[in-house]
């Protein structure tokens, strides 16, 4: 039996409610589709209706005996996957239907789609397959030769043997694993090819992950690794954005600081008191 074409590999973390709203749509099983689902809860498997649909459709579960974290269980998950192609998909995003057949003449080392876009949140899970259709770019200026592209795992298809050659994702960037992983194949030298078919719609949350301060560390840590990287103009341009995201950060700590200012001038005003009382 031939080896599968893609390996669809889905990391999941107490989202087996989203899981239960694609897993049954005939549409994702195509010829030459391996899909395997790494639950990375050890503590919450699948509801047994789950697990039962997950091995009727040849579903492998994967589940480590301890939480390894995204980029982790993702490795795991290719490691243990034998498709020519990797395509990694967020727990609480929508996997759509992926053409196995427009892939076979590609050369290149990774694949960007567009994806759907829609508003984040179980209720609004239906909408993925009907969502708007867009192609971001993010860090025009750090990923130049890829442009326009979105990094996140919602738009890029790897080839497997340039995911093992790059040692998958690097478990320090969590959180942008995917912006670091697609940096390095840049530098490397790996053709970008273009599909006009999304492969998943992302659900954006209400509030900007940009204002998420897990988010911006994450950003930090790899626009720190890239400027150490002596890279000429590219590490220059990495020192501006990170400096930029260092006020940002900074502004919305003192904005959050502000719209707190009562409860932050109690605990301050309690501490001196205690102070003056010793």
């Amino acid at each position: 039996m031939p080896p599968p074409v893609v390996s669809r590999i889905m990391t999941c973390y107490r989202q087996w409610s989203y899981l239960a709203q694609w897993i049954g749509d005939d549409s994702l099983y195509a010829p030459g589709t391996e899909w395997i689902i790494v639950n990375d809860a050890p503590a919450d498997p699948p509801p047994p209706e789950l697990t039962a649909i997950m091995a009727q459709r040849g579903i492998r579960l994967l589940t480590p005996s301890t939480n390894l974290g995204r980029s982790r269980a993702r490795n795991l998950g290719a490691r243990e996957s034998s498709g020519h192609w990797l395509d990694f998909i967020d727990g609480d995003d929508h996997p759509l239907p992926l053409d196995t057949a427009s892939l076979a003449n590609v050369t290149a080392g990774l694949i960007e789609h567009p994806v759907r876009m829609a508003q984040k949140g179980e209720h609004s899970f239906d909408q993925g397959r009907t969502a708007p259709i867009i192609r971001m770019s993010i860090w025009r200026s750090l990923l130049p030769r890829y442009q326009p592209i979105n990094v996140t795992p919602a738009a890029v298809l790897w080839q497997r043997e340039i995911f093992n050659r790059l040692d998958g994702f690097d478990a320090r960037f969590d959180g942008a694993e995917d912006f670091h992983l697609v940096f390095r194949a840049m530098i490397t030298g790996v053709e970008l090819a273009r599909h006009d078919s999304p492969k998943q719609c992302y659900f954006m949350p209400e509030r900007r992950p940009t204002l998420d301060s897990t988010h911006i560390d994450s950003h930090h840590r790899v626009l720190a690794w890239i400027a150490a990287q002596d890279l000429g103009a590219l590490s220059t341009e990495a020192r501006f954005w990170l400096g930029k995201e260092v006020v940002y950060d900074a502004c919305l700590k003192l904005h959050g600081v502000w719209r707190r200012r009562r409860l932050v001038w109690r605990y301050f005003a309690s501490r001196l008191r205690q102070r003056i009382s010793r």
